[in-house]
């Protein structure tokens, strides 16, 4: 792994209630996702602007980088859409409902694209139903080096779904886990962060076939958005759970940590396939 550090930029918002909002269950992160999307769009693109795809300003607009970026250097193959550089992260606001007086606290990550930092801020402080009481932001490096580690304990915090081999996984098996995440931290290097990691990703995946999934304990959860520009319904579900997996997880410690701060699989922006990583120590007969 050549790039020392994947970046992150932390917003933390905190927000006093004007209005009664009710988070439905797993879709708290859709709601600040679509409120950006609506707001960034109203502030950056005129009115007869329908997308990036065709609109001259496309490079330099704020709003198409967040939510319709292109490739403009060059990169890993197949992708002519780029995964967006952000992730909302509201998962302690589902199900909740806040009246007015009340508070709360979201953050943001961001990956590179720090030009468009102040439209963030601007979109979250024009919420209708919400006062921005304060923003602040901090930056994150992550070491992309491997760290001695046998076993991993992962729980699944937001709805995950992970598309392998044509097909929607039903269990977090480590392969499928590990081949979307890897692709995942390489995208956004090439084009938001450090640049391209001279990663082996046959032998990224040799070595995760290797790993042993030793407990397993996840449900599916049923989610949905529908889209304001489209009318078109889309699943936001997946499992949530937890699962641990023992072998030589050296190379993988790193990524999963990076995979604390961008998710894993569908609907990352939204906050879903979010992850929390820790590493048990090994019980002391499997250590001799």
């Amino acid at each position: 792994m050549n790039a020392p550090s994947f970046p992150v930029t932390v917003f933390e918002m905190n927000f006093r209630v004007k209005q009664t909002v009710e988070f439905a269950p797993w879709k708290a992160g859709n709601f600040f996702r679509g409120k950006l999307g609506i707001t960034a769009r109203r502030l950056c693109c005129p009115r007869s602007c329908t997308d990036a795809a065709s609109c001259t300003d496309a490079s330099t607009c704020p709003y198409a980088r967040l939510f319709e970026p292109r490739p403009t250097n060059a990169g890993p193959s197949g992708f002519a859409n780029l995964p967006r550089p952000f992730v909302v992260r509201a998962e302690a606001l589902n199900g909740r409902t806040f009246h007015t007086g009340d508070h709360f606290s979201l953050t943001l990550h961001l990956f590179g694209a720090w030009e468009t930092a102040a439209l963030i801020e601007k979109s979250f402080g024009a919420i209708e139903q919400l006062e921005l009481l304060g923003i602040s932001t901090s930056s994150v490096d992550i070491p992309l080096t491997p760290a001695p580690c046998r076993l991993i304990e992962i729980a699944f915090l937001t709805p995950m779904e992970v598309k392998w081999k044509d097909a929607i996984v039903r269990l977090p098996e480590f392969l499928a886990l590990m081949s979307r995440l890897r692709d995942r931290i390489a995208s956004l290097s090439s084009f938001y962060g450090n640049g391209a990691l001279s990663w082996d990703h046959k032998q990224i995946a040799a070595c995760a076939e290797l790993i042993r999934m030793t407990h397993c304990d996840v449900c599916q959860v049923d989610a949905g958005r529908r889209s304001s520009r489209t009318g078109q319904t889309h699943g936001l579900g997946g499992f949530v759970g937890q699962a641990s997996y023992e072998g030589d997880l050296d190379q993988f410690l790193p990524m999963l940590h990076v995979a604390e701060w961008i998710g894993i699989g569908r609907h990352t922006s939204w906050g879903n396939g979010a992850i929390r990583v820790s590493t048990p120590r090994l019980p002391q007969s499997a250590q001799t």
